[in-house]
């Protein structure tokens, strides 16, 4: 990736002029210890909480979690998280082997979280201050895939009152500071081109085709849910080991799954996608071919008998298997090419047998994605702004 090679050798120059420079310095001061710093580090992975909503106390505890498995963050890595709680300024902490607590390393003014440019300035806080050969991002908050803030603020009122009623655990889903949510393209615009190895979604139903076509120039892998994620999110103690390892994704994903699939009633309650996103523009062209040369079909698709991820109404569902719908459309032979592509795409894919011990999974090949078929709903009208839609369905 050109943009993140040509970082990492601007970093390299700079780190070489500062070892000779305090080299130089040395040699005029002999009489005190002189540390220098180490920059060369292999990977640096930011966990951005986005908290200051009903999952502040979920936070926290994913903080402790962390510091619990600390001891296994390699000595030449880095692991920051910024938290931005409820009541509180927001704060980049350090974690590092033998602290007793996240060590603050940068704080900054009340702010917007949710907003593209926070997120931008958080970054460039990273990159600049703690340079590395590969870097991680977990971007952790609620999250509702590639809905509008309109149809997000619905969404959560919906899926407050169902789990109010206490029959599920609490979900999370990504971009909420308080009032404020992040649509896809604020997201999108947030994240710099070509300098993550990895990004992960610790939020709800961000596993989709949408969001990973958007975010394909952004990461070489995404990993998300396409159903929703219980808040406790993922368990950071053991799933440490696997942000820092060389080819750790496929692992991210394994223990997040293990970690939902051993127990029981809805708890066991877990999805997850690996995503190559080298290969989107050529699955792309494949969903393209079938749409175009299938629209009635799709108009007149059946959406109720489809395979849906989301638990939003008994009216209307937004999120089904990719795989499956264009299976329901295609041609023996458009399916067949289809189905080639999106195997090179998805690397990895898991799901327990249930949703909340309730939504029967049968389907599942590790992306969700949209039917659009054309209607003149709000939801539709904003489809037609994402990139996914403009390449497959114009």
């Amino acid at each position: 990736m050109n943009n993140r090679r040509r970082y990492n050798r601007l970093c390299l120059l700079w780190r070489v002029a500062c070892v000779c420079a305090v080299a130089m310095w040395v040699s005029c001061v002999k009489n005190e210890e002189v540390v220098i710093p180490i920059a060369d580090h292999t990977r640096t992975v930011l966990v951005y909480m986005c908290a200051d909503n009903s999952l502040d106390s979920y936070a926290q505890t994913n903080l402790s979690e962390m510091m619990a498995g600390s001891a296994q963050i390699p000595s030449n890595c880095n692991l920051l998280v910024y938290y931005d709680g409820r009541n509180k300024a927001p704060s980049l902490y350090r974690i590092a082997y033998g602290m007793s607590e996240p060590q603050v390393v940068a704080s900054f003014a009340e702010n917007n979280s949710a907003s593209p440019e926070v997120l931008a300035e958080v970054i460039d806080e990273v990159l600049q201050k703690y340079p590395a050969e590969s870097y991680g991002l977990i971007l952790w908050s609620h999250g509702m895939g590639w809905l509008p803030k309109t149809e997000t603020n619905n969404s959560a009122q919906m899926l407050a009152e169902m789990n109010a009623e206490g029959s599920f655990p609490p979900v999370k889903w990504f971009g909420q500071d308080d009032a404020n949510f992040m649509n896809l393209s604020d997201l999108q615009r947030g994240l710099p081109d070509g300098v993550f190895r990895y990004i992960v979604f610790d939020a709800c139903l961000m596993g989709c085709v949408e969001v990973a076509f958007a975010l394909r120039n952004k990461t070489d892998y995404l990993i998300g849910s396409a159903a929703e994620v219980i808040a406790n999110g993922f368990p950071y103690r053991t799933l440490i080991p696997a942000l820092f390892e060389e080819n750790g994704e496929e692992e991210i994903c394994r223990r997040y799954f293990e970690y939902y699939d051993v127990r029981s009633g809805s708890w066991r309650t877990a999805t997850v996608g690996l995503v190559k996103t080298s290969e989107l523009d050529a699955l792309a062209e494949a969903a393209r071919v079938v749409v175009q040369n299938n629209r009635d079909q799709i108009a007149d698709l059946d959406l109720f008998g489809l395979q849906s991820f989301d638990r939003m109404s008994s009216q209307w569902h937004w999120q089904f298997d990719l795989d499956e719908w264009i299976e329901m459309v295609a041609s023996e032979d458009e399916y067949a090419q289809f189905k080639n592509k999106l195997d090179q795409t998805v690397l990895y894919e898991a799901a327990t047998p249930k949703l909340f011990d309730s939504k029967t999974v049968a389907r599942h090949c590790g992306v969700g994605a949209y039917v659009y078929q054309g209607k003149m709903t709000e939801r539709d009208q904003f489809y037609k702004t994402l990139d996914w839609y403009k390449a497959v369905y114009e």
